[in-house]
């Protein structure tokens, strides 16, 4: 009886690690080619995020993005057309399309706003998908892309490469991009409207009570972190009763660190490298930058989407991990 009594305790025993081995284990990551015009990253085959690139937008995107419980963070409208009512979302700023890199003064183009002006507004043409790679909780792609003038001619090549990192109650897209001067000198302006950003579902506004920017240097909500300069900014908020926390950190390799955030209370949640004069109010003289042909900048940053709430401190040893 005893045997029998030790037997059934070493195959609970046994089941039970078994269980939490197979709970512990790290989702799975695939990118997927959907059509000429899009592909789709996914975690345990389950959609987080498509990048789509078709030569009738004005630049690549990654849309929707969904946190790790399947919730979109992202603004539906434009790319959704029959964005439900109850979503509450504004129709506004047709640019801020989901995830996107983009700036508003090269050699006096706007690549950043609407094509309201077609002399006057530059395209960002995707090329090709020039590497993949997959393994288990990651994933890595690179891309080529061209920024193009209203006349045709190619004033930068943009190399970028994105790397996807699932765990149980995390993502995160590592950003590596590289913009090089192809056989013009290209001059970058100091304008507000710039260069890495996100337009946010509307329950993760700042605006919301429930809803908060928070910057590494300990400055919260949009009229402390608006304009500023600081390593990381995260945004806690909840999408559909899931609490998330929205993070964008900034690797101190990349140009003129730290940089400055354009962070609005309305949804838009980006990072400028240059626009100190915009930023400041005219306090401060311009942070512009010109290459000559074949020169290069680089900006390295990392979207993190976190289910469930964190401390400062916690997101200070997050940003810490990301530069490691």
């Amino acid at each position: 009886m005893k045997k029998l009594v030790v037997l059934l305790m070493i195959l609970n025993l046994t089941f039970y690690l078994v269980n939490q081995s197979a709970c512990a284990k790290n989702p799975k990551i695939q990118v997927v080619e959907v059509s000429s015009e899009k592909f789709d990253i996914l975690i345990d085959g389950k959609l987080f995020t498509t990048y789509q690139y078709g030569l009738n937008n004005e630049k690549p995107i990654f849309f929707p993005i969904n946190s790790p419980q399947g919730n979109m963070i992202n603004r539906g409208w434009p790319m959704l057309e029959n964005v439900p009512a109850e979503a509450n979302e504004k129709k506004d700023h047709i640019h801020h399309q989901s995830l996107f890199y983009t700036y508003g003064d090269v050699n006096g183009l706007d690549f950043w706003a609407e094509p309201s002006n077609p002399a006057k507004n530059g395209k960002i043409i995707h090329r090709k998908l020039t590497r993949k790679l997959e393994k288990e909780n990651q994933a890595e792609i690179e891309l080529l892309a061209d920024w193009v003038a209203p006349d045709g001619k190619i004033l930068l090549n943009e190399e970028k490469i994105v790397k996807f990192t699932a765990l149980k109650n995390y993502t995160a897209m590592d950003f590596d991009i590289k913009l090089t001067a192809k056989d013009t000198i290209v001059h970058f302006g100091d304008t507000k409207e710039g260069m890495f950003g996100i337009r946010l579902t509307p329950t993760l506004h700042d605006s919301r009570e429930d809803a908060e920017y928070l910057s590494s240097e300990g400055l919260k909500g949009e009229k402390e972190v608006w304009g500023k300069r600081a390593n990381w900014i995260a945004l806690s908020g909840t999408v559909k009763e899931e609490p998330v926390v929205v993070g964008i950190f900034v690797h101190p390799e990349s140009q003129n660190f730290p940089p400055y955030w354009h962070a609005r209370g309305y949804g838009l949640f980006a990072v400028n490298p240059f626009g100190r004069k915009m930023y400041t109010r005219n306090v401060e003289p311009p942070l512009e930058m010109t290459l000559q042909p074949g020169e290069s900048f680089s900006f390295k940053t990392r979207l993190m989407i976190y289910s469930g709430k964190m401390t400062p401190d916690e997101l200070a040893k997050e940003y810490e991990n990301y530069q490691k």
